[in-house]
């Protein structure tokens, strides 16, 4: 059966959990987790980053968030350079990631990603587990970015990983590992 696409910007919260469960606000996230841990906004579709601006603007106006808060807080990440870069040049002081799997990553060389993120001012890369190597993690921590690893189920990657001094890395399995 064809599964019907359905856009978080086009819903109001309540049709969205009629139509796919449930949805957690992204101020709700932050109230909870802000201090713990950074949270990753990734944006998934072309036009995410204005919407995520607008969004920002509302909190930021109200006096809910400051700019030094949202700054500690989040780190917004995109397969689409576009819309992180927009969103980097809106937002400086927010961490920002390019995310690169798999044949992303091997169909261009390391220096000429290494100078898309220089060129956008980008802070860190998003890398999948498959590629991830104590020489990659090098590569890029030399050239001062900061280097995160999706997603690491695994405990023995995690522990190379923390190794090869990676700055993060997502999981599904983040319990068992904090408990280990």
């Amino acid at each position: 059966s064809d599964r019907t696409q359905i856009y978080i910007w086009q819903n109001i919260l309540k049709d969205l959990h009629s139509k796919v469960g449930s949805v957690i606000p992204l101020e709700f996230v932050l109230r909870v987790f802000a201090g713990a841990i950074k949270i990753n906004v990734e944006l998934k579709d072309r036009g995410c980053a204005l919407v995520l601006h607008k969004f920002l603007e509302k909190v930021l106006s109200a006096g809910v968030w400051s700019s030094e808060f949202i700054g500690k807080n989040i780190i917004v990440s995109s397969f689409i350079l576009d819309e992180v870069a927009i969103f980097k040049n809106l937002y400086p002081w927010v961490e920002t990631a390019w995310i690169r799997n798999y044949w992303q990553f091997l169909l261009t060389t390391k220096s000429r990603i290494c100078e898309d993120l220089s060129f956008f001012h980008l802070d860190s890369i998003h890398l999948n587990y498959r590629i991830v190597s104590q020489e990659i993690v090098s590569s890029f921590k030399s050239r001062g970015f900061k280097v995160r690893v999706y997603t690491v189920n695994d405990p023995d990657l995690l522990k190379k990983c923390l190794e090869w001094g990676v700055d993060g890395v997502f999981t599904d399995k983040a319990e068992e590992f904090l408990k280990a």
